[in-house]
């Protein structure tokens, strides 16, 4: 179940990714969208978003709602 919910989660921030990265570069800032989220990638946040990952919501809010908190970088 960690696999696949890693697998299905690395597909859809990466999915994101593209599309503000597309946006961004339709407006003239393509590195502004080649490093927004990157956090999403790190060890911390990833793994974070994967325990709490549903498929219908973000896992940040899920893990919120769980435990009143998240542990990923940046975030209270």
């Amino acid at each position: 179940m960690i696999l696949k919910n890693a697998l299905k989660h690395l597909k859809l921030i990466t999915k994101h990714k593209w599309v503000v990265f597309k946006l961004c570069c339709k407006v003239g800032i393509p590195w502004r969208g080649f490093v927004h989220d990157l956090s999403k990638y790190s060890f911390t946040e990833f793994g974070e978003s994967v325990k709490y990952y549903t498929g219908t919501h973000s896992p940040i809010s899920e893990c919120r709602k769980q435990t009143g908190r998240f542990n990923g970088m940046g975030t209270p």
